[in-house]
């Protein structure tokens, strides 16, 4: 089982391996483990969670666990951010710099605070780079069909559609300007930061 689990472990790069069960058994298992394998684990429950003891019970318990934990993938990002945004060089903050990144497809990352406040509304046309501020500035850009959004809605489908991560990041970790930041994947000497 343990080399099962090395392998699934490999394959989908995990970062936590969740072990719930008779303590003894967690214990054997954790054994014919590999000491980086093993420095993953993380266990649930005890010997008080049996089969059928309830997944309601298992979820808040996962909850508990993995609540503000970052991925290291997400770490990273927001370790760069820190760095480029420390140098004013590709990095953006404040949601008027952040539409105008999403704007040139120009975002790699996007960096979302929780809890989120982001503006009331943002506008949206059909094409993923057709975000802004108001009615006004797609009307500007020629854009004809577009409408009021809710800043989350139009974010993540500007996100999805434009190949751009997005990294939530807790408020007391690293407060950015109107909750929002982005890294860039490359800079316009021409654009707003």
């Amino acid at each position: 089982m343990a080399a099962e689990l090395a392998e699934l472990v490999h394959r989908t790069r995990a970062e936590a391996i969740v072990l719930s069960g008779e303590e003894w058994a967690l214990d054997v298992l954790a054994s014919r483990m590999s000491g980086p394998l093993r420095e993953r684990v993380v266990t649930v429950g005890g010997d008080g969670h049996r089969a059928g003891a309830g997944r309601a019970l298992l979820e808040q318990e996962l909850t508990e666990v993995f609540r503000g934990r970052m991925s290291e993938r997400d770490q990273a990002r927001v370790e760069t951010f820190r760095a480029r945004r420390t140098r004013h060089a590709e990095a953006v903050e404040g949601m008027p710099s952040v539409v105008a990144a999403l704007q040139r497809a120009q975002a790699g990352a996007l960096l979302l605070n929780t809890p989120a406040d982001p503006p009331s509304r943002l506008w949206a046309g059909a094409e993923p780079t057709q975000i802004a501020l108001s009615s006004a500035d797609l009307e500007s850009f020629g854009v004809l069909g577009f409408q009021e959004e809710s800043p989350g809605a139009a974010l993540i489908r500007a996100l999805v559609r434009t190949g751009t991560e997005l990294v939530v990041v807790p408020r007391a970790e690293m407060p950015l300007e109107d909750g929002v930041g982005a890294l860039l994947r490359y800079t316009d000497p021409g654009a707003p930061s």
